[in-house]
């Protein structure tokens, strides 16, 4: 190596390393779909992060109590869902985090509006669903209920 002005000078080797930096996950919402009472609401939720190597993990921080827990599909993306009932109608917030396994983990939180409308009818509860069967087999084998006389 020449240092320019006719004189040489000694060189050295190094090696650099370059750690790469972990960049946060992204839930990639702004909103959740809209649920309507009395119906299965199911919402995909596919978070993404920069580092693909990272395994993501997505957690219902807060919402309404309807609301399940979102189940791992397997294959990048999330289930949201739940049944509202009569009385959780209008806007409602849900706060989801998406966290990833790099070094250290990064995540990111939102709180997500969700609107609940109204338009189905409330999910008939077990003690009327077995009443109907009891009355459908009991019928089934001739049982009477009951004899209504008109003007008694």
């Amino acid at each position: 190596m020449s240092d320019g002005q006719g004189g040489t000078i000694g060189s050295t080797a190094f090696a650099l390393t370059i750690t790469p930096v972990n960049d946060a996950p992204s839930l990639g919402l702004s909103a959740l779909p809209d649920a309507t009472v009395g119906i299965l609401y199911s919402a995909i939720i596919t978070p993404t992060d920069p580092d693909p190597s990272d395994v993501l993990t997505l957690s219902l921080i807060a919402g309404p109590l309807w609301i399940q827990p979102p189940v791992d599909n397997g294959n990048g993306t999330w289930t949201l869902g739940g049944v509202p009932q009569l009385g959780d109608q209008g806007l409602q917030a849900v706060t989801l985090r998406v966290t990833d396994s790099g070094s250290p983990p990064m995540d990111e939180q939102l709180a997500l509006p969700l609107t609940v409308i109204s338009g189905g009818a409330a999910v008939p509860s077990l003690g009327f669903w077995l009443t109907c069967v009891l009355v459908t087999l009991l019928a089934a084998v001739g049982t009477r209920f009951a004899t209504i006389r008109a003007g008694a």
